[in-house]
Formats: C-alpha cells, structure tokens, sequence
C-alpha cells in the first residue's frame, strides 16, 4: 500500500501514546494546535454563514444594469456564483452558533464536517438531516460515502426503510465549495 494512501494507525487520533508518555512542552504544542484548530474551525462557520447570508440577500435580485445580484456579489467575494448560490441553503437551515458548533464537532477520526456535508443534508427536514449529521460523525463518513449513503435511502445502518432516502437529484454535486 502506498504510505501516503492512508493515515498510518499510529496518525490516528487515539491510538498514539497517552498525553502522559509525552513531556511536557510537547503536551503544550499539541493543546495550542488543538486550540488553533477550534479557532479555525469556528472562523470557518463564520466564514460560511456570512457567505450564506450573503446568498439569501441576493438570491433573485437585480441591480440596475440588469445584472443578477448574485453573480455579481460572488464576483465581489471571489467565488463562484453557483457556489454562492449553494450556501444560501446554510443561512435558511442553521443559525451562526449552529454553525459554529457543528464545525467544532470531530469524527471518531478527528476530522470534522465540511461544509459540502451540510450542503449534502441542508434540504432534508431537521430531524432527518440531524440522523445523518449523527451518522457521518460516529461513522467518520466522507462527502462521498454520505452521498452514496444518501441516494440509497438508509439513514442509519440498521434502518431498511426508504423514508429517509434522497432522490439522486436532490444530492449536491462534487464541486468543491472552498
């Protein structure tokens, strides 16, 4: 297998040695990296829903010379029109403090949700969309698993029923959202 393929399992978190095999200014590294890391990861919710309110406050709008609102705010913040367009979805599901908390949340891998895993679940009704947000982090599910996951119908494992199941066309595209 090539070594770059795959986190090795002592890369992992929870499977290297205990915090107290560790001396002391490493121990200290490691907590600022992890703080750093929450501080990312809430200016990345922040981020986010600020692009989000920025969509909704667009989205089917015109300026004077005609232009849609919308391609020309994303022309302003550099990004695509479609991608802005996609976060107008996390503005009208999840408030900021939602979003903070939910980038903050890691996997059993230590990897948190990315924002195509919200835009992935963002239509589903809440309690529908808060079962595979569960699911994605105790199951340490990437965009595309869920996906898969998604257009087959099966909310949780041992669930058979199709009530939750997500008509292909409704599932996000692969597009980075960045």
């Amino acid at each position: 297998m090539h070594s770059g393929a795959m986190r090795r399992q002592e890369d992992q978190p929870g499977t290297s040695a205990s915090d107290a095999d560790l001396p002391a200014d490493l121990r200290e590294l490691i907590d600022e990296v992890r703080r750093a890391t929450a501080c990312i990861r809430v200016a990345q919710a922040e981020h986010a829903y600020r692009l989000a309110l920025l969509a909704k406050a667009a989205t089917s709008r015109r300026l004077a010379n005609r232009l849609a609102a919308m391609e020309a705010c994303a022309r302003h913040v550099g990004v695509a029109r479609t991608t802005l367009h996609a976060f107008s979805i996390l503005a009208t599901r999840w408030g900021l403090d939602e979003l903070r908390e939910l980038f903050i949340r890691q996997d059993a891998n230590g990897q948190a949700l990315s924002v195509t895993h919200l835009l992935l679940v963002g239509h589903l009704p809440r309690a529908t969309r808060d079962r595979w947000i569960n699911r994605v982090l105790t199951e340490g599910l990437d965009v595309r698993s869920l996906k898969s996951l998604m257009r087959s119908g099966r909310p949780h494992a041992h669930e058979t029923t199709g009530d939750d199941a997500t008509p292909a066309s409704n599932v996000v595209s692969d597009e980075r959202f960045d």
